[in-house]
């Protein structure tokens, strides 16, 4: 799976479902976290490293993503198959699809970037640079098409960024990372991702 700094302390947030049968853990270049905080009901997770390297937490956007608005989604998918390397951060874009989730349920957010497994507990962010969601899960193609007899195409979940400020305030979480960003609007996508990928982290769960 893949995580986030959140705070200049070490807190890392996830997704639940990344961590939840783990029997170890490795954060890739920062060894093994400690479990601050798990919120199975909204499938969210904050682990901690030692913070004896520079950490620059990504900043969440308080107000929330906008229905079309341009995003990115940043994680490492099929580790193992596309690589194992740490340093091939994986970048997909698309647009907020939809401000609800799965039958209308407010706490996701619909979005069309692409995602594969490993990419859960990525940050979703916006071309400010600002965390608008935690990349969650994707729709059964396969159910739906038996369903309807179609084939789905991008539709993907994330948790949204409020939900995430609430379970940092729950754990106690330095506000470090709960900033606002620079306000301005980053047209160069390579520029962007390069500014966010040291605080994109893979998780390694046996």
């Amino acid at each position: 799976g893949t995580g986030f700094f959140v705070s200049e302390e070490g807190h890392i947030a996830t997704n639940a479902h990344v961590i939840d049968e783990c029997t170890s853990m490795t954060v890739d270049g920062w060894g093994s976290p400690e479990i601050v905080e798990i919120d199975k009901k909204n499938d969210l997770a904050i682990l901690k490293v030692k913070n004896d390297k520079a950490i620059s937490p990504l900043p969440i956007q308080a107000s929330g993503a906008k229905l079309g608005e341009d995003i990115l989604a940043l994680g490492y998918p099929l580790r193992g198959l596309l690589s194992d390397s740490s340093s091939d951060l994986s970048v997909t874009t698309g647009v907020v699809s939809t401000l609800a989730g799965l039958e209308g349920d407010r706490r996701f957010l619909t979005i069309s970037a692409p995602v594969q497994p490993g990419n859960s507990g990525g940050p979703l962010v916006n071309r400010k640079g600002q965390v608008v969601g935690v990349v969650s899960s994707k729709l059964n193609a396969l159910r739906i098409m038996l369903l309807t007899g179609d084939v789905p195409q991008n539709v993907n979940f994330a948790v949204k960024s409020q939900i995430l400020i609430g379970h940092l305030l729950i754990a106690g979480v330095a506000q470090t990372g709960l900033k606002e960003a620079d306000t301005n609007v980053k047209d160069n996508t390579a520029q962007l991702v390069a500014s966010l990928r040291d605080s994109v982290v893979a998780i390694d769960c046996k």
